[in-house]
């Protein structure tokens, strides 16, 4: 019976086409008045109720597994039976010609069955009809503070209605599976257990995404969208780490990778470096004496009253603090890499209150020097690599609320300290340097099929994904 339900899908096809046939017919019939048409609409009939009867048991034997939705499976099966019916009753009206006044409203019930068998016949088999072609199951939505939201309900039951829900929901079950609640997922299909947190490859769910897609267990199958190199790694985390349902993306140590991916851009738009303010015009023989001395210097556009300082590693002379504090109120971009922070200068940092973007990295900075600086309301860029800062300094600068990028490099912090300021600085994107970047393959490296194929499979067994 298992294997005769499987015909259903071949079956189900050939009974639309032959009553496409017998409709053209009756069209033609009815522009041509040449018994012909009509005289070979029986037989038309007879083939298409034959196969009709075909579909509707092989349906009845497909059904047996329990995949689908039974709402949608009993409305697929009334309307079946239906359009089937009519098909009888306008065989027999035609062969024995009675109730001929009713053989118009049986083929309009015909088509309509017809229609209706269709469209959930579609939305059983493919997870839309056709009312919600090109509409998403499911809108992801924008998660606006990505450590405090829920790893499961914000990205990984996304990935799962996008890519998978389609064969595994209430409206379809392959395999037995469910990937549209917790206890689904925990339950497992009729081959076992989905997810494994031992070791990511022996999670049945990450071995079938990893298969070839030539493969018959790869999912999604073919046909059906992939899951992206993003979304793999991101399944691949959160199975490692426990699959958890309830825990936020704050609650995990390793969650740079999920914070990257998911997280507000942080890069800010030129225009978010300058601040929506008016102020009044630099002092020009103040930047005329920082040029002359070695110092870039100048207004950051012919039009702007804002100015860009690089102090180019220089110890600054006092004329030259002088002068840059004549500017304080003008200043938005800052570069003192590998100058000495003096305490002049220092002060004069503090009281650029419209700063932006401050570079100090490579410089004597340190916990102590670090509380001189100002709030800055506005800053968004801050480079303090390659300096002696730590925890404690960093909790001096609290209230740069408006921060994005916060750049710590070779600083006097571990990773544990980053887990602790990444929850300070919420909104900012922590960068600790130290990056790992994977050697592609591109038009400089030779490789046969065969030695890319096994390095691929090598690799997928570490939860790395190649790109084809």
């Amino acid at each position: 019976m298992e294997v005769l339900g499987r015909l259903h899908p071949l079956l189900v096809h050939l009974p639309i086409g032959i009553i496409i046939l017998a409709i053209l017919f009756k069209l033609l019939y009815y522009r041509s008045k040449d018994e012909k048409f009509r005289n070979v609409l029986p037989t038309i009939l007879l083939i298409g109720l034959g196969l009709s009867g075909l579909s509707v048991v092989t349906g009845f034997l497909h059904a047996r597994g329990g995949e689908y939705d039974e709402d949608l499976l009993y409305n697929h099966r009334l309307y079946a039976l239906l359009f089937t019916i009519a098909q009888g009753l306008l065989y027999l009206n035609m062969t024995r010609k009675k109730y001929i006044g009713l053989e118009i409203p049986v083929w309009f019930l015909m088509g309509f069955a017809l229609f209706l068998t269709g469209d959930y016949g579609g939305n059983i088999t493919h997870g839309y009809n056709l009312f919600t072609i090109g509409k998403s199951t499911y809108t992801r939505k924008s998660i606006e503070n990505i450590h405090e939201a829920s790893v499961y309900s914000d990205i990984i039951a996304p990935i799962f209605s996008s890519k998978c829900y389609s064969c595994h929901s209430s409206k379809k079950q392959k395999g037995n599976l469910r990937l549209d609640s917790e206890e689904g997922i925990l339950k497992g299909g009729k081959h076992g257990a989905v997810l494994s947190n031992d070791t990511i490859a022996e999670s049945k769910l990450i071995h079938r995404i990893l298969l070839d897609e030539e493969e018959e267990n790869h999912m999604p199958p073919q046909g059906k969208s992939p899951l992206s190199v993003r979304e793999i790694k991101t399944l691949q985390w959160w199975i490692k780490n426990g699959a958890d349902f309830d825990k936020k993306v704050k609650d995990y140590t390793d969650n740079k990778m999920i914070v990257e991916f998911y997280g507000k851009k942080n890069t800010p738009r030129p225009n978010e470096l300058v601040p929506d303010i008016q102020v009044p015009a630099p002092d020009e023989a103040s930047i005329g004496a920082l040029q002359k001395s070695g110092i870039a210097a100048g207004r950051i556009a012919q039009n702007s009253n804002f100015v860009s300082i690089n102090l180019n590693g220089k110890n600054l002379t006092n004329d030259q603090v002088v002068n840059l504090s004549k500017l304080s109120k003008n200043i938005i971009w800052l570069n003192a890499n590998q100058s000495p922070l003096t305490a002049d200068l220092l002060n004069v940092i503090s009281t650029c209150d419209h700063l932006t973007s401050l570079d100090l990295s490579h410089t004597n900075l340190n916990d102590t020097l670090i509380g001189q600086l100002g709030t800055f309301r506005n800053l968004k860029n801050l480079n303090l690599a390659s300096t002696l800062i730590s925890t404690a300094g960093l909790n001096k600068l609290i209230g740069l609320k408006s921060l994005l990028n916060l750049y710590l490099f070779e600083t006097h912090m571990n990773s544990l300290d980053f887990i602790t300021i990444s929850k300070l600085f919420q909104g900012a994107r922590i960068d600790t340097g130290s990056y790992y970047v994977p050697i592609l393959f591109g038009d400089t490296t030779k490789m046969t099929r065969e030695e890319w194929d096994k390095e691929a499979k090598a690799e997928a067994g570490e939860g790395i994904t190649k790109p084809r």
